[in-house]
């Protein structure tokens, strides 16, 4: 019972560390736009029937209706959440859909995030936030000491102290779930220490 529930532990707190994926918004540019290979971006947004895609194909459409597309599948939903009522269309979307976009914009995007992804927890549901300054850069990677799953960051901002910032948090989020769980190392020295 001890070593199944060291175990559940070790999972729960590599699920409560997972890499940060940061994505391309190029929603208000040229087709032609795209990151370099080193900026470290993982997606690229763009508008549906936008032209042009992705260097390594990785792209996701946002429709009209506001619905997050991947290669034709709907993924998710983009939405604005300003206020209580957008709050409450964001969190009836937990667990039906793999991502929820929140648009930039919100007064609070740290308060937003916290409040998704509390309601994500144990759902297969990711939070991707769009973020307008290098500042809000690490409350949103770490919020609830488990940040949100994408950083979004529109392409006129991804520079200078912006981008930084993003591979900074990316980084530091990799060195966390790269690190052996504390419960995980327990249970290895409390099997070592037994079979002796």
């Amino acid at each position: 019972p001890v070593a199944r529930m060291v175990s559940l532990l070790a999972t729960t707190s590599f699920a409560l560390h997972t890499p940060l994926a940061l994505w391309f918004d190029r929603r208000s540019g040229p087709a032609s736009a795209a990151p370099r290979a080193d900026d470290g971006f993982d997606q690229v947004l763009q508008l549906s029937g936008q032209a042009g895609g992705a260097p390594g194909g990785g792209c996701l459409c946002v429709t009209p209706e506001s619905k997050l597309e991947e290669e034709g599948r709907v993924v998710g939903a983009a939405l604005c959440v300003g206020n209580a009522q957008e709050q409450s269309a964001a969190l009836a979307l937990v667990g039906s859909v793999e991502w929820i976009l929140v648009e930039a914009g919100a007064p609070q995007p740290c308060i937003v995030a916290e409040n998704l992804l509390a309601a994500t927890e144990g759902s297969p549901t990711r939070v991707a936030v769009c973020v307008d300054s290098a500042a809000s850069v690490p409350g949103l990677a770490f919020a609830l000491q488990r940040g949100v799953d994408a950083l979004v960051c529109p392409m006129d901002a991804a520079t200078g102290e912006m981008l930084e910032a993003l591979q900074v948090a990316k980084a530091q989020r990799l060195e966390v779930a790269d690190a052996p769980a504390p419960a995980a190392a327990s249970a290895a020295s409390a099997r070592t220490a037994s079979s002796s």
